[in-house]
């Protein structure tokens, strides 16, 4: 048995060994040995962007991962890519397709606890650059949906489905944070309305008394009157 499925698995195409390594375990495990295999086999094969950037690649290597090294195409879009293998996340592509598949940490603060997401996912600093190749703006970046081309725990779509208990009680701190600044801003309004209240008192302008209001309208007198609401007030 064991000299059948080795003679199985040396001649599948990746499409039938991403379909073997769904039986069981067991025959999961079997595919990544036999993907890692392949890849040794074939490093001379590769051109040398591939093979030196080749630890990069992040086991367990998906067969479609290992299909486009060896054929030479972007793991993404498909098209034709020679080059290396990327650092950051260990992807066979175009750096603009790789860049495509990212996301802002700053997009994501609203809804997701980012700190938390820091602990346990890689992210990456990416940095803009002047036209003197100088970097004047870095920002941070996750994987955002999931890809066979990098481990699917590394992705914001994984974190948003499993980590619901994280997720809910980051939106319940973040809405008694809210409460506790509508209050404060509350209570600090309240407080200077007294202050204004106790330094002011009642005293209004002539036009303002005959009108019956709080404060002064626009133009409606030469000088300021000293009530706080006066338009005219130097705030």
């Amino acid at each position: 048995m064991e000299e059948v499925l080795h003679l199985v698995f040396e001649f599948s195409p990746w499409q039938s060994l991403c379909r073997w390594q769904c039986v069981s375990r067991s025959m999961k495990k079997r595919v990544e040995r036999r993907v890692d295999e392949v890849l040794r086999l074939k490093a001379p094969d590769m051109t040398a962007h591939q093979r030196n950037t080749l630890e990069y690649m992040v086991p367990p290597v998906h067969p479609a991962h290992m299909d486009s090294v060896l054929k030479r195409y972007c793991v993404i879009c498909s098209d034709p890519w020679k080059g290396r293998i990327d650092e950051e996340w260990g992807v066979h592509g175009h750096r603009k397709c790789i860049n495509m598949q990212l996301t802002m940490v700053s997009g994501l603060r609203h809804r997701l606890p980012t700190e938390h997401m820091r602990s346990i996912m890689p992210i990456e600093i990416r940095d803009d650059r002047s036209i003197y190749g100088l970097p004047w703006h870095t920002y941070d970046v996750f994987w955002d949906n999931m890809h066979h081309c990098v481990p699917k725990e590394w992705t914001v779509e994984w974190y948003d489905k499993t980590q619901e208990h994280a997720i809910g009680a980051y939106l319940q701190e973040k809405e008694r944070t809210r409460k506790r600044r509508r209050s404060a801003n509350a209570r600090l309004e309240y407080d200077l309305a007294r202050e204004a209240e106790k330094r002011f008192g009642t005293r209004k302008c002539q036009l303002c008394v005959k009108k019956n209001a709080i404060g002064c309208s626009s133009g409606c007198c030469g000088d300021c009157c000293g009530h706080p609401m006066c338009p005219r007030h130097p705030h």
